[in-house]
């Protein structure tokens, strides 16, 4: 449906509030004091007030290939109201949020807990999925990190570089 300028549509909760299941261009306004659930979205550059609605939560990720730096997750198959975006954690809340899920510059050895999200929007509050543990692989022998060789650099600056540039 449509609500056209200088409307507004008032939603006091009466029976069940608005169960959105198609697309609602808000040209005029929405003064929302009950609920706001379902799979819909809303449009249109009408105001906004009261009550964010919820919106279903994703499936917790699924990882697609792991390794020592590096966790890449399986896409999200679904999608909800905001961005879709993937984060992680490691034992102390989700964070790190971007819309990638391809995560790089993680360290070896380690617990990570990924999660899923919508981030909501003008009109719903975020969903975010349970977690899913994925522990990165151990550093590739052979691997060398953080090397500072002071007759080469007189600055002291640390730099790293794969092992394969090292000959015998």
């Amino acid at each position: 449906g449509t609500i056209v300028n200088n409307r507004t549509i008032i939603n006091n909760g009466f029976p069940t509030g608005i169960d959105n299941r198609g697309t609602i261009v808000n040209n005029g306004a929405i003064v929302n004091n009950g609920s706001l659930k379902g799979t819909g979205s809303i449009t249109g550059a009408g105001s906004f007030s009261g009550n964010k609605g919820t919106q279903t939560r994703p499936n917790a990720p699924a990882a697609e290939s792991v390794g020592s730096h590096s966790v890449t997750l399986v896409p999200a198959q679904t999608t909800g109201q905001g961005a879709t975006e993937y984060g992680y954690d490691e034992g102390d809340g989700p964070g790190n949020w971007q819309t990638s899920p391809v995560f790089t510059d993680l360290k070896p050895s380690t617990r990570y807990i990924f999660y899923t999200r919508y981030a909501g929007d003008t009109y719903y509050e975020p969903a975010q999925s349970g977690g899913t543990e994925v522990t990165t692989l151990d550093a590739a022998p052979g691997h060398i990190e953080n090397v500072t060789v002071a007759e080469d650099n007189y600055l002291g600056a640390d730099f790293a570089m794969p092992a394969d540039y090292f000959a015998e």
